[in-house]
């Protein structure tokens, strides 16, 4: 299938992709703060930047996209285009977050956004 948008509108759209403040980082926020967790976010001094750090619990908390980090679930699907390069990023990042969350093994945990698909819906 042939994009719909020449070269610079994708770009200038894939630009536009936040990592921050995405929508499941603002509903886990939101449940934090509603279960009287006092929280760090984007902590850029400890491996892989976690996105939720808790010090009275020595946890942090990464949450992944389902696509980006290719959760074996119903929203993760190869593109029908461009595989082999799709599949050389989000490879890369599952080896990022396999070395991340391993530096910081002792206080690991993650959140997948299907889960709170799933919450929310329920």
């Amino acid at each position: 299938m042939t994009d719909v948008h020449n070269k610079a509108t994708r770009s200038k759209n894939m630009r536009a992709i936040g990592t921050r403040d995405t929508a499941i980082e603002k509903r886990l926020a939101g449940l934090l703060t509603e279960a009287g967790y006092d929280f760090r976010m984007q902590d850029a001094a400890l491996a892989g930047r976690p996105d939720f750090v808790i010090d009275a619990y020595e946890c942090i908390i990464f949450t992944h996209g389902c696509f980006w980090h290719r959760h074996d679930c119903y929203l993760f699907k190869v593109p029908a285009t461009r595989t082999d390069f799709w599949l050389e990023k989000i490879g890369k990042n599952v080896q990022r977050d396999r070395r991340d969350i391993g530096t910081l093994s002792n206080r690991d945990g993650g959140c997948w956004w299907c889960g709170s698909v799933r919450y929310a819906a329920d």
